[in-house]
């Protein structure tokens, strides 16, 4: 066996070492996902789901005014911070700077030198906090960093309130812990350009860079597109190297999708036919289901060992994957909490287990080769429910005429350019991408969580089957939960009047918990 086979075996199977795995500390920009991913490896079947009134603001096309109800903007860190810089959101707050209130509704305006003070004591104990989280992070094992909370400064992102109410309108599985499984016949319906504006979507005219936040009628957040790093020269650069490593590392590998030149009954074959679309594509990371006793990371060909092993090493790749983690803890912390307290013991149980990025809580995630990663209409129905995917598209192509992530639930067609990260919940909102031109390359990468590892927690360690035997007071329980299962997996999606409070309160319970560990 070669060390290539020797690293992606302690990788994807056996112990593997993730110090001697971790890219520079250079990581303050770390990065971002794109639109599918599921661990199921049977052909699930979506159905088209009836689009609803969707207002959206100025920058969308092909539709008429519309009237808005936008909430005031959320409140950003202070604007002399680097918006692009991960931190930590212990030392933020949302009290208007330099007023004081005081008595019955006077205001008491404070004095610049007072402010002055205020800020560098506040910048004075933030660094304390860092440091003293470092010391614990370097004496602890590393899965303590699925604890270590943080999230991205931004600038306030435009909300766009849809016509739509998740909990009526969006379907999921009684448990709640994957998205509803539809017809096959739905599946792999294809979509251009044209044909939506045709039927009636709405363009979205995205740059990018500026984050705009697509919520439903109760304020629930739906789909954030996060946008980019400040850095966009830097950015641009990891994002190009992310894609050329991409390109070269998928040479060679025997991967779910080697398009024929031509279907034919006699050459349709499950190798061939991606069910996303015809492209390559290969999923890595912890799974459970399809015949798994437990949770394991998903086994891998032989064949791609050396590729596999070089990308989750790569540093640019590294920084995508980290932005998809802050954007994540950002605009949904409570999910984000569930990820790290439902899985945190799943690797701690198991050494066999790790994360794929030491900067990133995502389980998995998946490479969707060039030169065209192009998907059909589809939910992610193997993914967590309540749990959104972190999708960054790569590539050299023109984003105003091809490339759209197209969300057939909510009747949108987003601009979706190289190098950007979006947000999104893949298993219950029905999605997919329109071509991009002919001699144009986009490939993308995405993290996702399989709903059924939570369920794993949940049961006790075990599964549904086996509570039954061995623990009927956890499986009675469990079954009791199912109704109004959905709701309460919404409760964990952040609103726009909850965010800031959500993001304190998970803070804090995360703190508690990492020094509860160390």
């Amino acid at each position: 066996m070669d060390d290539s086979d020797s690293l992606f075996s302690q990788l994807f199977q056996l112990d593997f070492d993730l110090d001697s795995l971790d890219p520079p500390d250079d990581d303050s920009d770390a990065g971002a996902p794109e639109e599918f991913t599921s661990t199921e490896t049977d052909d699930f079947e979506p159905i088209v789901v009836p689009g609803h009134p969707t207002p959206l603001p100025e920058k969308v096309v092909q539709h008429e005014p519309a009237h808005l109800s936008v909430p005031a903007p959320l409140a950003s860190d202070d604007d002399e911070d680097d918006p692009a810089t991960p931190t930590s959101s212990r030392g933020g707050s949302a009290e208007a700077e330099g007023v004081n209130l005081e008595g019955s509704g006077q205001r008491k305006r404070k004095s610049p030198s007072r402010i002055a003070h205020e800020k560098a004591n506040k910048r004075r104990k933030n660094l304390i906090e860092v440091q003293a989280r470092k010391e614990l992070k370097d004496r602890g094992p590393w899965f303590l960093a699925m604890l270590d909370y943080q999230m991205r400064r931004y600038s306030s992102p435009e909300v766009v309130v849809l016509a739509l109410d998740a909990e009526t309108d969006l379907k999921a599985t009684k448990s709640a812990y994957e998205g509803k499984v539809y017809r096959k016949s739905a599946l792999q319906e294809t979509c251009t350009l044209e044909g939506c504006l045709q039927d009636g979507y709405r363009e979205v005219v995205w740059d990018g860079r500026e984050q705009i936040a697509f919520v439903d009628a109760g304020g629930r957040f739906l789909v954030v597109l996060g946008g980019m790093p400040k850095d966009e020269n830097s950015w641009k650069k990891t994002t190009t190297a992310a894609y050329k490593a991409m390109d070269e590392q998928q040479q060679g590998m025997r991967l779910t999708c080697d398009p024929c030149k031509k279907k034919t009954p006699e050459n349709y074959c499950k190798p061939c036919h991606n069910r996303r679309g015809d492209f390559r594509a290969v999923s890595v990371g912890l799974s459970f289901g399809g015949g798994q006793r437990h949770p394991q990371m998903l086994r891998q060909h032989k064949a791609n060992s050396p590729g596999l092993v070089a990308l989750i090493t790569n540093h640019s790749i590294f920084r995508i994957a980290g932005i998809g983690r802050a954007y994540l803890a950002t605009f949904a912390p409570k999910v984000y909490q569930d990820f790290s307290t439902k899985l945190l013991p799943i690797y701690r149980e198991d050494p066999d287990l790790q994360l794929l990025f030491r900067n990133s809580i995502f389980p998995a995630c998946t490479f969707n080769f060039g030169p065209a990663a192009i998907t059909g209409f589809h939910y992610d129905s193997k993914n967590k429910a309540n749990g959104y995917i972190a999708v960054t598209a790569l590539g050299d192509f023109d984003h105003t005429r091809g490339g759209h992530l197209v969300i057939k639930t909510l009747k949108l067609m987003i601009q979706f350019p190289p190098g950007s990260t979006i947000l999104f919940l893949s298993a219950v909102l029905e999605h997919a991408n329109t071509p991009v031109q002919p001699g144009e390359r986009r490939s993308s990468f995405t993290q996702y969580a399989a709903g059924s590892l939570f369920r794993w927690t949940d049961a006790g360690g075990q599964t549904m089957k086996q509570a039954q035997t061995r623990s009927p007071e956890i499986y009675k329980e469990m079954k009791r939960k199912e109704e109004g299962a959905w709701q309460r997996a919404l409760n964990s999606l952040s609103t726009i009047d909850s965010l800031q409070q959500d993001q304190k309160d998970v803070q804090k319970a995360l703190d508690q918990l990492y020094l509860s560990q160390t």
